[in-house]
């Protein structure tokens, strides 16, 4: 059917020119929303025209409204066509009778109208529909037609009217209706939007009207025609006037000073207050005035709210009459049922989708179906599922196309240079929203899985670089991207196309639940990670376009429709719990779509009839499994039957709850990575109105927590259903708050609600009955309820915080002791059989899972030429379950940031104090794997950071942590910490290696005694070098005194046998201490003994050597596995010195055994790699290197010109004396006659001497006989020497002088020619001898001496006074033992507790252990600085505990002060409190 507007109108159309054609079509558009917001301007001009031209008929008005309203559903559109249309029209059809003349006429149809009804064509009904009608376009916040229908009555006007003593009731209802869209509800700010004149005369005259309606219910029992029009008017629309004048919009401030008018405020709640429990009560049998007393009842609540708020004692607390118990029970029921009835919303649609599940039905019940459509229905999914794939193929290849359409165009042309700017993708996301405007929502949907799939498509495995291809193919044969895309290249790409405006304008327009959803997958995608361009992009576009207040709007009233649902559930006693699952992986799925994983391999064959869910743990949310709402990508072999599986998890929890996920994920991506800008923009958008996503996401968690039943503690409400909503909610509200964002913090704190209570309970209760089924869930509650608590308290430099949350927990059952019972429980959980059943059941689940994914079945392929392997897929990764120690260490943790506070919970967390052993127990465990250190933030304020110390940290050797604490040197600035910062990756590698060496268990056994081998290599080769020397050349006859029956043999080996079996333990190896190292070798040496007695000597070295190489090639291999060579490529083991050193060392042992035994005599050179104290020795020669050779050089040069001068002037002088070299062989015999003659001639000529010798003159004569026989003797010596000419060339000149010059302790002149003085040259010898004897000698020499001892004396130095460093400051911040006296704080305890050296490695470590996204605001500082190699975070001669001790003095004066103002400020609200009680008292003895 057509509608015509022209006069000539053709058959078969409808013709728009009389009241009844209008009034048909009014009957058409109604609730037709796609017609009423696609009309044309020329049917609205048209209408418009008839009013003007014909006739003023109030039908026209209502075809109108029609339009406008759309079903309750406003569009901006229309309401603008409309106003346009009547502003343009003339002043016959805008009758709002504004200026005097006009108005008087109004009063009197006014007059008239009281006692008689009021048809179509009367002037004063023609008026109501106008002015609704401008109503109607000013509701929604619609800036452009506000302003206009503000032109055409303004604010004096409509309080004029309204307060006119002949207004009726009906115009009442729609002047107030128009005040409240135009100038109360609305974005924009009009100049008499807040007169306080009109305020008053406004609030006045409703004053009036509520008493009258008072005093009609009380006297009019049939309920006229007039009672029920002025009842309809309080309670619907003088109710919303009064909640908006009065209710705080958020952050923002309200519309009028309840201070101000606190007398009228005072009056109106008491006069609704005496309506809701007065005749109005009464007659709720009325189901009319049911819904009326509801509606007032929640005014007086909303307005006693805001009373309390500001301290005012409302009149409704002061006169709440008194009720029996069964009277209370009876109005929360009938309450309830009302709230149920009024608050439910999209009956229909809930209704459908359960109708919807209908169609899958199990194929066992196929056969047995007699219903031929429900049939063909199952018939029809099957098919479904089975084509599945090929559709996911069909999705796949598109999103890998829309990555790189160029390709699709020849190079150069137009099209390929618009397809590489993303013109393609900018496009497809126009048309989006053109889908969604024309309202074709599913094809909308299907764009949005298509980008969603391209923001998700880098995380999958692309095809190995190494395989080649044309530079032009971008797709393999499998159809799967060869370039190789990040995630964040993507995501720019994306946005950059348009992406963030898409979403922003989706939820903009408030579109239906399956857009909105989509829309979120849409934005979490393109936010995961943290994607800090994407985040800004939001903001500027959310400030630019000036629609924060409509986007966050849409979240709030999100949130605010889920608490009503859950509200009115609980209320009504609606059981939203989860049914029983057919399977245990039931139990973990979500209640609401959130983003899916993007592991392409992550998906599974699903059941219709029995679904799989799973689930993936991340920051803050639940990745699921493949069953997401978007298909996975490349999984053609698998059907993806999300879809189908849809209504059934929506069946799980309302759709208004269940939406409230995907939004809470969304905001926490939005300040991922701590972004401060965007966390304070969902606290405050600066604007009017202003929307607290902060504090309604805190209620939000108080409503589905179940607080509303007024049981904090007992969380019954809490369950499979809903867990990850509230997990989502804890992570979400922790995102908030860290960074920090303090404002957010006290956020929290400070909220009036029972948020933090809940929070609070959460952590120290046990959380039944879902801990009873599912001890998992439960203990992932409890963990991010305790890491909430501590972001709330993060980075705080007040007590604030700390104390609000002290005080709330010291109003539970047991207080902060609590805190060590939930401690110790989570402790003794991780040992306990439900714990160890419930890690059974999840790898049961795991394996279960992992079968299922490999037994997929058939699906028809399309035949590829394809050559190449492809690989099979990887195997789903379970989800991780919570270890009970884990949570029980952050709630330690947040029971150490608390004890800082409360001197008692101090107290409780000292394991010696306790006396149970099982608190015991955990306290001592928890405070062994907790560290806290310090550190400087951005502003330079020391901060304390408290973290739980990674299980690899156990793996680092004492070895290498003394090593690092001895050879760590100090920069210029005599800090450590820049050396120290340079080795934590290669500690860190040790620890990975040590950990993964735990595996391998001989090797880790041999690796544990490498000191062990060490040493007994060097015991082996000291025995063997002692046998060598003592017996070689070996021969049988030595030491014949060892014999087995020696008991000396024995007794020596006994002994230290003996000694070691008294001192043993298992460190006795591992420690090696002196007295160990000299029983093992005593022990050694009778064993050597007791072999040579046995064996003999060349067997027992022969059994030693054997031993030596055997423990050498342990050793060896013990260092490999030590330093994780093993895994290493060969160029790092090349490069280990070490390695060089044992090798050589092996082939020396070989030699040795194989070759000679000399070979031996080289291993004693261990003792230089063993001894630190030898190396120091060496080094005092090895240091100053250059020095010595440069000194050697010029000594080399002084000899050379000394040869030079010798050869020139002292030729002659160069005289060496040599011994002649003798033939021994020949002429043995000889010498051997020789000397026997000599021998008897002697002793003849010495008994001839003593014969004949009476006296000196017959010696005289004997002794030139004698003499001569000497002197025969002498020449013949002479005779053996040989003098020879050292110098006859100048190259025997330097040899002679370099050689005996030396090495003479005169010089020179010991060796040359003894000079007579009378020779012409003697003084110039002298000067020549002198000179070599000073310069060489004396100052070359002990040149080389003075630079070996004096780089002794350095090490030596260097060498203690790194021992005071070490004994006397500190290594981290360097301040010195005596900065640390007198005050409260030891420099012990400070190196212990506070700049603990290997505390801060643990810190480094555990930041790369943790996920980047689970960062507290430290742990992302830390982590900024490491990545960029920033040591400003390390404290320098600074401490905590020295600026608090400075300060304390200061901070008790101020503590006291801020005491006794605190109770100051106490007396002064009493007293304001004393006298509104007067003022009431005085207010009432007034009124009655």
């Amino acid at each position: 059917m057509y509608v015509s507007i022209e006069n000539d109108a053709k058959e078969g159309t409808l013709p728009v020119e009389t009241v009844e054609e209008v009034n048909t079509l009014i009957y058409i558009f109604r609730n037709n929303s796609d017609l009423c917001e696609n009309i044309s301007e020329a049917l609205i001009a048209h209408v418009v025209g008839l009013i003007e031209h014909k006739q003023r008929n109030a039908v026209f008005l209502e075809f109108l409204q029609v339009i406008v309203s759309s079903c309750e559903k406003e569009t901006d559109g229309t309401q603008m066509k409309v106003v346009e249309e009547i502003g343009k029209a003339s002043d016959d059809v805008r009758q709002f009778y504004v200026d005097s003349a006009s108005f008087e006429l109004l009063v009197e149809m006014m007059k008239q109208a009281k006692d008689s009804c009021l048809d179509a064509t009367h002037p004063l009904k023609y008026h109501l529909e106008l002015v609704g009608l401008m109503a109607k376009c000013t509701k929604g916040k619609n800036g452009v037609t506000e302003l206009k229908c503000a032109s055409f009555l303004p604010m004096d006007h409509v309080v004029r009217v309204v307060t006119s003593p002949h207004a009726i009731i009906d115009v009442k209802i729609v002047y107030l209706q128009f005040m409240l869209h135009c100038y109360i509800d609305t974005d924009i700010e009009l100049k008499d939007a807040s007169n306080a004149e009109y305020i008053e005369a406004i609030m006045d005259n409703i004053l009036e009207d509520i008493k009258r309606l008072n005093a009609m219910l009380m006297v009019d029992a049939k309920r006229s025609a007039i009672l029920t029009t002025l009842e309809t008017y309080i309670c619907h629309t003088v109710t919303e006037v009064l909640v908006k004048f009065f209710e705080k919009p958020y952050s923002t401030q309200p519309m009028i000073d309840i201070k101000q008018h606190q007398k009228r405020f005072t009056n109106i709640v008491k006069s609704m207050f005496e309506l809701e429990n007065g005749p109005l009560k009464l007659s709720k049998n009325y189901v009319a005035s049911a819904k009326n007393w509801y509606r007032v009842a929640e005014c007086v609540k909303r307005l006693k709210k805001c009373a309390d708020e500001l301290g005012i004692t409302s009149y409704s607390t002061m006169q709440m009459p008194p009720l029996s118990s069964a009277t209370n029970a009876r109005q929360r029921w009938q309450s309830a049922a009302f709230s149920a009835r009024f608050i439910s919303r999209n009956q229909q649609q809930v209704s459908n989708t359960r109708a919807n599940r209908t169609l899958a039905l199990p194929r066992s019940r196929m056969n047995d179906s007699s219903n031929v459509v429900m049939f063909y229905h199952t018939l029809v999914t099957e098919f479904k599922i089975f084509l599945q794939p090929l559709q996911v193929a069909e999705g796949s290849v598109l999103v890998d196309i829309l990555h790189f359409p160029e390709r699709l165009f020849p190079p150069g042309s137009a099209l390929r240079e618009q397809c590489e700017h993303g013109g393609v993708v900018s496009k497809l996301i126009q048309h989006c929203k053109l889908l969604l405007v024309n309202k074709q929502e599913n094809l909308c949907v299907r764009v949005l899985q298509t980008l969603y799939k391209m923001a998700t498509s880098a995380k999958h495995q692309f095809t190995s670089p190494q395989d080649n291809y044309d530079s032009e193919v971008v797709f393999d044969h499998d159809l799967k991207p060869l370039k190789h895309v990040s995630l964040y290249e993507v995501q720019c790409k994306l946005n950059n196309a348009g992406a963030v405006d898409l979403v922003i304008d989706l939820i903009v327009m408030e579109p239906s639940y399956e857009v909105f959803q989509k829309a979120c997958h849409l934005a979490k995608a393109l936010l995961i990670d943290g994607n800090d361009e994407v985040q800004t992009s939001f903001h500027n576009r959310l400030t630019q376009k000036k629609v924060s207040g409509k986007f966050f709007r849409a979240f709030i009233l999100k949130l605010q429709a889920a608490q009503n649902r859950i509200k009115s559930d609980m209320m009504s006693g609606t059981n939203n719990k989860i049914r029983p699952a057919l399977s245990t992986s039931n139990s973990r799925r979500s209640s609401t779509l959130m983003t899916p994983s993007t592991n392409p391999e992550s998906s599974f064959l699903l059941e219709p009839h029995q679904p799989h869910l799973t689930r993936q743990s991340t920051r803050g949310s639940i990745h699921e499994g493949s069953i997401g709402d978007f298909p996975q990508l490349y999984t053609s072999s698998v059907p993806d039957i999300s879809n189908y599986q849809e209504e059934e998890k929506r069946d799980l929890l309302p759709a208004e709850v269940s939406i409230v996920e995907p939004v809470l994920r969304f905001m926490q991506l939005l300040c991922e990575n701590h972004n401060t800008t965007l966390q304070n923009f969902l606290r405050t958008q600066g604007g009017r109105p202003d929307y607290n996503l902060v504090a309604e996401t805190l209620m939000f968690l108080d409503t589905v927590c179940g607080s509303t039943k007024g049981s904090l503690g007992v969380f019954g409400e809490i369950g499979e259903h809903n867990f990850s909503l509230i997990k989502q909610a804890l992570i979400t509200l922790a995102e908030f708050c860290q960074g920090p964002c303090h404002d957010n913090q006290n956020t929290l704190a400070m909220h009036e609600s029972n948020g933090l209570d809940i929070i609070i309970s959460l952590v120290l209760n046990e959380i039944r009955p879902l801990a009873d089924d599912h001890m998992e869930l439960a203990l992932e509650i409890k963990s991010n309820a305790s890491k909430l608590l501590l972001a709330i308290m993060e980075s705080r430099h007040d007590s604030e915080n700390a104390e609000r949350v002290l005080r709330n927990m010291s109003h539970t059952s047991g207080g902060p002791k609590q805190l060590i019972k939930a401690i110790t429980q989570a402790y003794e959980m991780s040992n306990s059989q439900d714990f160890q059943v419930t890690r059974f059941r999840a790898q049961l689940l795991a394996q279960h899972t992992t079968n299922i994914a490999n037994s997929r079945p058939a699906i028809p392929e399309i035949a590829i030429q394809n050559h190449r392997p492809t690989h099979p897929p990887q195997p789903t990764n379970p989800p991780a379950i919570v270890d009970p120690k884990e949570v029980g260490h952050n709630i330690y943790i947040l029971a150490h940031q608390l004890s800082r506070h409360n001197s008692e919970l101090a107290k409780l967390l000292n394991p010696e104090a306790t006396k149970n052993s099982a608190t015991k127990e955990a306290l001592s465990f928890y405070k062994e794997h907790t560290a806290q250190i310090e550190i400087v933030r951005a502003d330079r304020k020391l901060e304390r950071v408290v973290f739980p110390i990674h299980e690899v940290c156990s793996y680092l050797t004492e070895a290498t942590k003394q090593n690092v604490l001895n050879n760590t040197e100090r920069d210029a600035q005599g800090s450590k910490v820049t050396d120290f910062f340079d080795k934590w990756k290669y500690l860190y590698d040790e620890m990975k290696w040590q950990r993964k060496l735990q595996d391998r268990l001989w090797l880790s056994a041999c690796t544990k005694q490498l000191r062990f081998w060490g040493r007994m290599s060097f015991l082996y080769a000291i025995l063997i070098n002692g046998i060598i020397a003592f017996f070689y050349p070996f021969d049988a006859s030595t030491f014949s005194e060892l014999n087995p029956s020696n008991p000396f043999v024995y007794t020596l080996t006994l002994a230290p046998l003996f000694y070691l079996y008294m001192n043993w333990n298992d460190r006795t190896f591992s420690d090696m201490s002196k007295s160990s190292i000299l029983a093992i070798f005593a022990l050694m040496l009778a064993s050597t003994l007791l072999l040579i007695a046995f064996v003999g000597i060349l067997p027992t070295l022969y059994i030693f050597g054997v031993l030596q190489l055997a423990n050498k090639t342990i050793h060896l291999v013990s260092y490999i596995g030590n330093k994780g060579l093993i895994d290493r490529c060969w160029s790092e083991r090349i490069e280990d010195t070490s390695v060089w050193y044992l090798v050589a060392y092996l082939f020396c042992c070989i030699f040795g055994l194989f070759v000679h035994p000399f070979f031996y005599s080289l291993l004693l050179f261990d003792i230089i790699a063993s001894e630190e104290t030898l190396r120091n020795v060496i080094r005092s020669v090895t240091r100053n290197w250059q020095s010595i050779i440069l000194t050697g050089l010029l000594a080399l040069i002084l000899v050379y010109h000394f040869s030079i001068l010798g050869y020139l002037f002292f030729q002659k002088d160069f005289k060496l004396e040599v011994d002649k070299a003798k033939e021994t062989q020949r002429f043995d015999h000889l010498e051997a006659a020789i000397s026997k003659a000599s021998g008897i001639l002697d002793e003849i000529r010495h008994n001839t001497q003593q014969q004949f010798c009476t006296s000196e003159d017959d010696c005289s004569q004997v002794d030139p006989l004698l003499k001569a026989e000497e002197s025969a003797v002498e020449e013949e010596e002479e005779e053996d020497k040989e003098e020879v000419a050292s110098c006859d060339t100048l190259r025997m000149c330097i040899v002679t002088t370099l050689n005996w010059g030396l090495r003479n302790g005169g010089g020179i002149g010991d060796v040359l020619r003894n000079v007579h003085p009378d020779e012409s040259h003697f003084l110039w010898r002298i000067l020549y001898d002198l000179s070599f004897f000073v310069v060489l000698i004396i100052i070359v020499l002990n040149l080389v001496f003075g630079v070996i001892i004096d780089t002794f004396g350095d090490l030596r130095t260097e060498k203690n006074e790194k021992e005071d460093v070490l004994k006397n400051n500190c290594f981290i911040c360097g301040l010195e033992r005596g900065r640390f006296d007198n005050k409260s704080v030891t420099f012990e305890e400070h190196n212990e507790n506070e700049h603990h050296l290997w505390h801060y490695l643990y810190f480094i470590v555990w930041l790369q252990v943790k996920d980047e996204t689970e960062f507290t605001g430290p742990e992302s500082y830390v982590a900024k600085c490491i990545k960029d190699r920033n040591l400003d975070w390390f404290p320098r001669m600074q401490a905590i505990s020295l600026q608090e001790e400075d300060t304390d003095n200061d901070q008790t004066e101020i503590s006291h002060l801020r005491e006794q103002l605190h109770q100051s400020m106490q007396t002064i609200n009493d007293l304001s409190r004393r006298v509104q009680d007067l003022q009431q008292v005085l207010t009432e003895t007034n009124f009655y």
